[in-house]
């Protein structure tokens, strides 16, 4: 799914970054022309280092709700207004988070839904 997003947002002229900790991974978006850092984006420190604080958009597709949960507040702790766009699985996962207005729009793979801007 983020491969898929990545090339699409690509070709549509947004500036990408890739985080992954995978070599196959971060080879296959160098050879997209992808921008890219080897870290875990769970951790405040990798985030920092791709400018998260000046980003207007975070898209997680981590397979795991709870990996996703991590940089969600990670994310939001680096930047108040950041966009996030998540895969989530668990519908109790999309209701918990966007009670707070964690996330502003989410995927799972059933179903789409936009909560709009906050």
């Amino acid at each position: 799914m983020g491969k898929k997003l990545a090339v699409e947002l690509q070709s549509q002229g947004v500036e990408i970054v890739v985080i992954d900790q995978d070599s196959d991974a971060i080879n296959e978006a160098s050879q997209a022309g992808l921008g890219w850092v080897s870290g875990d984006a769970r951790e405040e420190e990798t985030l920092s280092e791709v400018g998260v604080s000046n980003v207007s958009t975070l898209v997680s597709t981590f397979p795991n709700d709870v990996e996703f949960v991590f940089i969600t507040l990670a994310a939001r702790d680096l930047n108040k207004k950041i966009r996030i766009i998540a895969r989530v699985e668990l519908e109790s996962t999309e209701k918990n988070c966007c009670k707070p207005r964690l996330i502003r729009l989410s995927c799972r793979p059933s179903s789409v839904h936009d909560r709009g801007s906050v």
